[in-house]
């Protein structure tokens, strides 16, 4: 069988890319497939393995690459446009398709002008407005954005991708929580299938949180789509409280004017917050394999796989009270709505170590959601019948 995956760049460190990757393993290993990567960037399996703990690329020798074309030079004169790259991958993909016995999109809509698999991790094209409203996008993601430059970036979209409306509905669909399938039903009325990305090998095995040290970690791009600076807010009241307690902010940081704001935050603080930037996946792993409790910021996160992540690790993660995050954690005691909620609850769990325990309990069987084999068993599930119906 030959497989067209299509996706920007498996290379960057992100839940989308390590959907694509598990998806191109599932079909190498599971079906025997020949896979076509279509992309802006060939992947390097050693930097794939370095960012994912993933080493497919650096053991298989079928998979192909397939450069899409895209006029880099535009973005020099009028800045970064991640939609518009989006739309000549899609451009590609359809242009490509008939060579394929299967196309499966794993960035989100995809028209490949005949039906496919599309896995949405959050719609991108609808109007800005539409994509607020429904908690898709922030609110300040706008701001500073002329009115004219957004409705002509929205016009434009469109006639660069050829992609219609009905061929995002004639695929069959995927999508990583119940907060985005409710978004894609409601904006383009395309009913889908939820393929939670778990990818955890041994669920119920996390060590006690009380054998590490009293500590409160993030991971996540230094961006304020992931709310760094809330972040600085939240460990800073409840530092306050417990000032024996130690605060690291982890991540990526690609916007230089965003880390110095931050940086300015945390010098204003007044708490001992360690930022720690671009730190290797064992550092990670090991960041969180030693900390107590985790915390995910950002409200309205279309799933959260790092909370997931800090799961695996033995965290106790507390995530905002909206979207896919509290499928991942669905106990009240962990989901906090304000800062000074956040405070209050973080405070009684830091305080009852009998709650600890009952909470590490429920959430060694709520892991059980997100394992690798039920992703496979999922994905293996929906491929199936969306062969058997097109034969």
């Amino acid at each position: 069988m030959k497989v067209l995956l299509v996706h920007p760049d498996v290379g960057i460190a992100g839940g989308a890319e390590l959907v694509a990757l598990h998806v191109m393993r599932y079909f190498i290993e599971q079906q025997g497939a020949e896979v076509t990567l279509l992309g802006f960037a060939p992947p390097d399996p050693d930097r794939v393995f370095q960012r994912t703990g993933l080493d497919i690329l650096r053991h298989v020798t079928h998979v192909a690459f397939q450069r899409a074309f895209y006029p880099w030079p535009l973005e020099r004169v009028l800045g970064a446009m991640p939609l518009l790259r989006v739309a000549f991958l899609n451009r590609a993909a359809r242009r490509m398709a008939a060579n394929y016995d299967l196309c499966i999109g794993t960035f989100n809509e995809i028209d490949f002008g005949r039906r496919g698999l599309q896995y949405i991790h959050h719609p991108l094209f609808p109007p800005r407005a539409l994509l607020r409203a429904h908690h898709i996008i922030p609110e300040r993601s706008e701001q500073g954005k002329a009115l004219l430059l957004t409705q002509l970036y929205e016009w434009l979209l469109p006639r660069v991708s050829g992609d219609r409306l009905e061929g995002y509905r004639r695929n069959l669909t995927l999508t990583n929580s119940q907060f985005i399938q409710q978004a894609i039903q409601t904006l383009y009325g395309i009913e889908s299938t939820v393929l939670y990305p778990g990818f955890l090998s041994a669920p119920g095995q996390q060590a006690a949180p009380t054998g590490r040290a009293f500590r409160f970690v993030s991971i996540g791009r230094i961006s304020p789509e992931k709310h760094t600076l809330d972040l600085i807010d939240l460990f800073t009241r409840l530092y306050a409280k417990h000032p024996a307690a130690e605060f690291v902010v982890a991540g990526a940081a690609d916007d230089p004017a965003y880390l110095a704001q931050v940086q300015t935050c945390l010098a204003a603080s007044g708490a001992p917050i360690d930022l720690r930037i671009n730190l290797s996946r064992d550092e990670i792993d090991r960041l969180l394999r030693g900390s107590r409790f985790f915390v995910n910021p950002r409200p309205y996160e279309h799933f959260g796989i790092v909370t997931l992540e800090a799961l695996q690790a033995g965290c106790l993660p507390f995530v905002h009270q909206s979207g896919g995050s509290v499928e991942i954690i669905p106990f009240d005691e962990l989901q906090f709505r304000t800062p000074d909620d956040f405070a209050q609850k973080a405070g009684r769990v830091i305080e009852d170590t009998a709650l600890q325990a009952r909470l590490q309990a429920s959430l060694a069987e709520q892991a059980e959601r997100f394992t690798l084999a039920q992703f496979d068993e999922v994905l293996h599930a929906v491929v199936t019948a969306f062969l058997a119906d097109a034969d």
